[in-house]
């Protein structure tokens, strides 16, 4: 049997383009190290083009106008049937609850994640019992993370590396039953994932926050850390392999 050639994932969307074009790419909270010789913004290319290196080395090579590597068809296609296997296993989750008591599930969340809410907006459904002073931090703070702490550096992270998403590929590999949550957030390549990161940075904007102030963090709050990276898996938008990248 031939080996499967991917397609790319294909172009960014104005919109994504207009991101990169006028917004700052490195985070405001970005630090050189000392004795670096260079600006923060030398620094942060720096930063990328390991990330890249390591990302092209381990999961998934960088894409060329001249195509996929050809030695990497192979692993390429290994590991993205292994990612539909997690996937696959994972997706009933997806209608799971999240907290019992709350009554809500993850794909409730995952529909809110995928609206216009800024991170943390929907912490309350986590934590019922959440003060409104600790709300409004968390929403306040989460609300600045892209800027601070995630930049606009994952988007040139998905146009170098174009992976698919699972929906391009699914019946290249022979899943004809393969379901997936449709998302307005997903419009872009696959890898990495962007919810990933940024559930993590713009939550721990708040984090940080809570830490600076004495505040106790409760397990519900470490838990929405890393469920939206998540749900994007159960709701078969993401390859698990993605999230692996955005950590």
């Amino acid at each position: 049997m031939d080996t499967i050639v991917f397609p790319p994932y294909g172009n960014l969307t104005e919109q994504h383009l207009i991101r990169l074009r006028q917004f700052v790419v490195v985070p405001a909270d970005w630090r050189s190290p000392v004795g670096f010789p260079g600006s923060a913004d030398d620094h942060y290319e720096c930063y990328l083009e390991t990330v890249i290196k390591v990302i092209d080395g381990v999961l998934w090579p960088v894409y060329s106008s001249a195509g996929w590597p050809s030695g990497r068809l192979q692993q390429m296609e290994d590991l993205t049937r292994l990612d539909f296997d997690v996937q696959q296993r994972v997706a009933k989750d997806l209608d799971g609850y999240v907290l019992r008591i709350l009554k809500r599930t993850h794909r409730d969340l995952f529909l809110i994640e995928d609206g216009d809410e800024p991170f943390g907006a929907e912490f309350d459904k986590y934590d019922g019992d959440a003060p409104f002073t600790l709300l409004q931090t968390i929403k306040s703070h989460s609300a600045k993370g892209q800027d601070q702490k995630v930049g606009w550096g994952v988007v040139r992270l998905k146009q170098i590396f174009q992976r698919p998403r699972l929906y391009q590929t699914s019946l290249l590999l022979g899943k004809e039953k393969f379901e997936w949550q449709e998302a307005a957030s997903s419009l872009t390549p696959s890898l990495p994932s962007g919810h990933a990161l940024q559930g993590m940075m713009h939550v721990g904007a708040a984090l940080e926050q809570l830490l600076n102030q004495g505040e106790t963090i409760s397990d519900a709050f470490r838990q929405y850390l890393v469920d939206p990276g998540d749900r994007r898996v159960m709701a078969g938008v993401h390859y698990p392999s993605d999230n692996i990248a955005s950590c």
